[in-house]
């Protein structure tokens, strides 16, 4: 065997144990994560209110949250979705809204 011959086949060996970590890292990244639960001081942070108005939504149960012990845990999807269920109607939508309102009274009433 020659230096040529050796060289290739630690190559070879060297391109198999790369191709081997990648497809374990790729393994690694498509398996669903375990999201970390935030503290109270995380979330407002995150949420940009004050953890006393955080307490306040946790009191009336309008947030999501887990409680172990005293201390309140958030998860962030969680967080996410109260967020976007806090939206803001345009007055575009308010409008549409009011004249399917109308047309579906109007229209009750013609059948009466």
């Amino acid at each position: 065997m020659n230096i040529e011959d050796i060289v290739i086949n630690i190559i070879r060996e060297q391109n198999q144990n790369l191709l081997s970590d990648i497809r374990k890292l790729m393994e690694f990244s498509t398996a669903p994560q375990q999201e970390k639960p935030m503290s109270v001081k995380e979330a407002s942070e995150y949420l940009g209110s004050s953890e006393s108005h955080l307490y306040k939504l946790t009191s009336g149960r309008k947030i999501k949250h887990s409680k172990r012990g005293k201390r309140l845990y958030f998860l962030k999807n969680d967080l996410d979705d109260w967020m976007l269920s806090q939206k803001v109607q345009t007055r575009e939508e308010i409008q549409d809204k009011i004249e399917k309102s109308f047309s579906k009274t109007e229209a009750s009433n013609l059948n009466s």
